[in-house]
């Protein structure tokens, strides 16, 4: 993926909104059927747009034009997040392949320590007489120089690779004035800070010396040592990538989101809310089996959550299965894998029996005995939204799906002779 793709995505967009055609804040035409008047508009010939009706014409057009702008949006984030996929991936790689490059420099400097702090726990050497000694078998220099190659090469164990990352910054500075400037991010709460940090961005990337307010909440521990300096001042590039590892993350999460667009838009849009929640509240907590009753429900699922919480620690003291294990500067639960429980005769015997009791159909007659029951081929509707003046359309419909589905084409389903292959 180029950042060329994603710039040129950026301007299609920009393109689209330039056209300057929008709908009504309140509209008597859904959402659903805008969508798809677009859908058939997209996939239509332009005969057949040209031989609708004037007012139909202009509809689907219209509706064409403004769902343009969440499909342009959703290209350009798409984009987005394989280029940073492939920046953050390359950035490893290329740390591993620098690695093997350094590892005999690490391997001498390594040595030469071991044999310094050997003579160190030694305990026959008299602790007034350890430096001189070392000294004399390693030259303080020799001694300093492999100090600083180990502190050079080593690499933490939550590395972030901002050594690879920085030398592609030229690379994400083509694309991010403008994926900043045209892509308006919106986020939930825990997003925030990475919206005011992508603003901040924005306001100093033109400057040649950065502003020293730049929002530090998203500033995890494996980034601090990057783009805080000494000083307390902000390294600009490290907190660029920074603020581009949490964009990818929460994108992947949707905390964030854009409007409009299909696939990264709000996620709570569309849910029920004010008096239709209220209408309906009664009848959803009951087919739920929970009372209507907020404090309630919440009291009921808080107590059942501690009282499951202290069995638990009660009894991981003699628990086998659980234990704990420092790694770097954490603690991890690790949870032994479960014994496989060996089948018995009578499962045997039963599966055996199960599958002898089992029709031999060929897969043909499957679905469409499947369909015959629940009729689920009705759901497919035309483009067009036209109803269909094939007969037996259910047939091709599911002989479509089987030859999807085995990778095979349609013609092993096609039978002349016979009318239900």
């Amino acid at each position: 993926m180029n950042v060329t793709s994603l710039v040129q995505a950026i301007g299609r967009l920009q393109t689209i909104r330039n056209l300057g055609v929008t709908l009504p804040a309140i509209t008597p035409v859904s959402d659903t059927r805008i969508a798809a008047l677009a859908r058939y508009a997209s996939t239509a010939k332009t005969t057949a747009l040209q031989r609708l009706p004037e007012k139909r014409k202009l509809a689907t057009l219209v509706a064409f034009s403004c769902c343009m702008e969440a499909t342009a949006q959703d290209d350009a984030l798409e984009l987005l997040e394989a280029l940073l996929r492939d920046l953050f991936n390359e950035a490893v790689q290329a740390d591993k392949r620098n690695r093997q490059r350094t590892l005999k420099d690490l391997d001498r400097a390594a040595e030469i320590l071991a044999k310094a702090c050997r003579m160190i726990l030694d305990d026959k050497l008299p602790d007034t007489d350890v430096r001189d000694n070392i000294f004399n078998i390693i030259p303080e220099d020799v001694l300093k120089h492999a100090v600083n190659n180990v502190t050079s090469l080593i690499r933490p164990v939550n590395n972030v690779y901002f050594n690879e990352l920085d030398a592609k910054f030229k690379t994400v500075r083509r694309f991010l004035p403008d994926l900043l400037s045209r892509i308006h991010f919106e986020g939930n709460a825990s997003a925030e800070a990475l919206i005011e940090a992508l603003c901040w961005i924005e306001v100093n990337l033109k400057k040649k010396k950065t502003d020293n307010d730049a929002p530090r909440e998203i500033i995890n521990k494996p980034w601090q040592q990057h783009v805080i300096r000494r000083d307390g001042s902000i390294d600009f590039h490290a907190y660029t990538f920074c603020a581009l590892k949490e964009l990818q993350l929460t994108l992947k999460k949707r905390d964030i989101y854009v409007n409009p667009s299909w696939r990264y838009a709000d996620p709570r849009t569309g849910l029920i809310e004010g008096k239709e929640w209220e209408a309906m509240r009664p009848v959803i907590c009951r087919s739920l089996g929970l009372s209507s009753a907020l404090g309630a429900t919440l009291s009921a699922i808080a107590t059942e959550l501690d009282s499951t919480y202290r069995d638990v620690l009660d009894r991981l003291p003699e628990n086998p299965a659980v234990r704990f294990a420092e790694n770097s500067d954490k603690t991890e639960l690790i949870l032994s894998p479960l014994d496989a429980i060996e089948e018995t005769p009578s499962l045997i015997a039963l599966r055996q029996r199960v599958a002898d009791m089992l029709p031999r159909v060929d897969l043909p007659e499957l679905i469409l005995e499947i369909d015959a029951r629940t009729h689920f081929t009705g759901a497919f509707t035309h483009s067009s939204e036209q109803s269909s003046r094939v007969s037996d359309l259910n047939i091709s419909i599911c002989a479509m799906l089987m030859a999807e589905a085995c990778n095979t084409g349609p013609e092993p389903f096609i039978r002349n002779d016979v009318s239900r292959h």
